[in-house]
């Protein structure tokens, strides 16, 4: 996996989870970003499916959400770190974490 692309390819999701660029030509240059590895193909897979997803409204206690995250990101890291999954199962958990972290991050700068 080139590491460049992989840096390249979550600052392209924090952008579209930032509103920086739109989510279309946020998708177009994750998808030209795809072909480097089989991780970064997973990747792009679930940052559409979060993409697809964030547009459905929770409504959830700040505190609870904030305990909920840190439960939900312990999980995708199980499941991430597994050694048993293939690059494309790891990119679309990388994917997972990196967002639970950005919300994290946009929590605690309320």
């Amino acid at each position: 996996m080139s590491e460049k692309a992989m840096i390249r390819a979550r600052e392209t999701f924090y952008k579209i989870l930032k509103k920086e660029i739109d989510e279309k030509n946020g998708v177009i240059m994750l998808e030209e970003l795809r072909k480097k590895s089989k991780v970064i193909k997973g990747y792009v897979f679930g940052v559409k499916s979060i993409i697809r997803e964030k547009k459905k409204k929770y409504v959830y206690d700040p505190i609870e959400r904030s305990e909920y995250l840190d439960k939900i990101y312990k999980l995708v890291k199980i499941m991430g770190d597994n050694r048993f999954l293939g690059d494309y199962e790891k990119g679309y958990f990388l994917a997972w974490k990196d967002y639970i972290k950005y919300i994290k991050r946009s929590l605690t700068n309320r």
